[in-house]
Formats: C-alpha cells, structure tokens, sequence
C-alpha cells in the first residue's frame, strides 16, 4: 500500500510484472534488469527505481513514496 496525502494506492507483483492501482485505474509496472518502468492507458511513461526498500514514482515532478 502506497498513501498519498488521502489517496490509498495498492500495488501487487504477478512475476516480473508488477500491477498498481487505484479506485479502478490500473498502472502497469515491469522489470527490465534494475530498471522498473510502468506505464497507464499503455501511452504514458514514466519509471521509477528501486533504492534498498523504498519505492519511488515518478510522475512530471511529484514524487510518490
């Protein structure tokens, strides 16, 4: 679970592929060596990496923790 000021983001992994959603969007995660990319509505980019135990995201400037 990832918190955003009130938003509740849920994410889990199915294999490489990692599914994030919140309400009823879903983001898109996966794996291409140490580099995590995810996409929504298969046309926009982000990515995010992995530091020891905490994910980061990345989108335009705001960063999720």
């Amino acid at each position: 679970h990832f918190y955003k000021n009130y938003d509740t983001f849920h994410f889990y992994k199915n294999y490489d592929t990692f599914y994030f959603y919140k309400n009823y969007d879903t983001f898109y995660f996966y794996r291409n060596y140490d580099t995590f990319y995810f996409y929504i509505n298969y046309n926009t980019f982000h990515y995010y990496k992995k530091n020891y135990d905490t994910f980061h995201f990345y989108k335009d400037y705001v960063t999720f923790h």
